[in-house]
This record gives C-alpha cells, structure tokens and sequence, in this order.
C-alpha cells in the first residue's frame, strides 16, 4: 500500500532515487484509488463479491484483481490485490465507508489509509466531541479562493422529538493554520467540464477541528433549525463573500454538541481566482 506524496518529483529538494520511487508510490496509490472507486480495468466483483444487508442496502464490495494481471506483474495468483468496502448505516442511512486492502488475495486485509491515516470516510457529523468543520479550504499559491454558497441537508432527524438547532459559523484563519482531521480530503469538482481543476485543497466532516496561531475571525454566524432542511446561502455580491489568500484557511463550521448523530448532505460552492 502507497500513499500519495504531492512533495515528490520535486528535482530541488530530493535526489533522483526518492524521487523515482515518490513517482512510483503515487502511481500506485492513484491506481488504488481507482480500484476502490470501482473505476479500474482488471479488478472484478463476481457473483457473490458484493452482499446485502436484509433491508436490501449494500454490505460489502469486493474488487479482486484478475490473475492474469497479477501474472503480468511478474506476481502469483495467490499475491493477488483485493479492495473491500464496507458500509455502516445508521436508520438506513448511509453513514460510514470503511476501506481495507489485502495483497494476498484475500486472506488477511489491513486498513487502506490515506497520507493523514483515514481509513473511513465518515458520513455523518457526530455528536460526540462537540465541534466539527464542515468544510475547510486552504488556497493554493496566488489563488484567492471565496465562499459564494453553500447548501446543508440532513436526511436521518424527521421527528419532532429529533428537532435541534446547530450553531454554524464561517471564519477566516490566518497563518500559521493546522488543518484538522477525521473526515475526509475531497477532490472539488469543476462546474463546467471545460473549467480547469481547482488548485485548493479542501476537507469536510472533520470532527477535529482546525487550529491558528494567527487569528480565527467568525465572518458570519448561522442558526439553522435542521429539521428546515435544506438549508441554502448564496452570497453573488463579492463584497460579501468570505475571502482567503494562501497561507490563509476558510472554515465552515458545525459548533453544536447534537443529542444524537445526523446523517447530513453538503455542498459548498467555492470559486477560485
């Protein structure tokens, strides 16, 4: 298992050696993450490869790696990669992916990390530990980044006696920011297929929050009732819009203690110039 290292190639600071096998280990951890993704050609789920749970909801995925790739890596059936997924729900509701590798076919699996140790991508803003951030955004070199809309949907609280109000808060953090952890780094998708790919970095769910130690400006506060779900902002005056430059950090954050997990459904809409 390889983790991806965006520092490497990089002629500058590393020799030639770390960074062939940099290289190496971040086409191997991107070919990964395609097979978890069920996107690469030569893994296969056969009959009986993905289970059900009695409500009808998917268990487990299994993606095996085909032994005449393995044979064309000069590897044997039996070293052949696995990939298994396992979902958690809770109230039917989707709330947890775990990811685990094997690379002996399937005899024995350890967790799929990323470079910050996540093995699950977490689903759900959890009640315990009080604050998580929804959303953090860090921009890349001469590319101010701004918050233009956001749009928070929850999907497991419908009754009365499930009805809470969250405290959220958008804040600008200046250097020097550590970003928090516990949830999930997200690729943010371009509107238009013909835009180009965003240069910023950006993590939701994190249930340990980010931290300063320059100063954590509260930009805007929110009070949101969630069973008023969605729940929708739109700032089209620039004037308006939480800005960040690099080195900066842009937080979008839940500061609630819920009585009881919330299976919510974000979308942050963030514009990069």
């Amino acid at each position: 298992m390889a983790t991806f290292d965006e520092r490497k190639p990089n002629a500058g600071a590393y020799s030639a050696t770390v960074n062939r096998d940099g290289t190496r280990d971040n086409l191997v951890y991107l070919r990964e993450c395609l097979v978890a993704g069920g996107t690469m050609p030569g893994y296969d789920s056969a009959s009986g490869d993905i289970t059900y749970n009695a409500d009808g909801t998917v268990a487990t995925v299994l993606y095996k790696e085909q032994t005449a790739i393995a044979t064309a890596n000069g590897r044997a059936s039996g070293t052949r990669y696995f990939f298994r997924k396992t979902h958690t729900y809770t109230s039917g509701n989707l709330t947890k992916t775990r990811y685990e590798i094997s690379a002996n076919s399937g005899s024995s699996y350890s967790n799929w990390t990323d470079a910050a140790g996540n093995a699950y991508l977490n689903r759900t803003y959890t009640a315990a530990g009080g604050d998580t951030d929804l959303l953090s955004v860090q921009p890349a070199d001469d590319k101010p980044c701004a918050l233009v809309g956001m749009r928070i949907c929850q999907t497991s609280e419908v009754g009365d006696t499930a009805e809470e109000g969250v405290r959220i808060t958008i804040r600008r953090m200046t250097a020097t920011v550590t970003i928090g952890s516990g949830g999930s780094a997200v690729t943010p998708p371009p509107n238009a297929t013909v835009d180009p790919a965003a240069g910023f970095t950006a993590r939701c769910n994190d249930t340990t929050v980010a931290t300063t130690n320059g100063t954590s400006t509260i930009l805007e506060e929110i009070g949101w009732n969630e069973r008023a779900s969605p729940m929708e902002f739109w700032w089209p005056d620039e004037d308006l819009q939480t800005r960040v430059v690099q080195g900066e950090a842009l937080i979008v954050r839940a500061e609630t203690t819920l009585a009881d997990d919330m299976t919510i459904e974000v979308t942050f809409f963030v514009k990069e110039f």
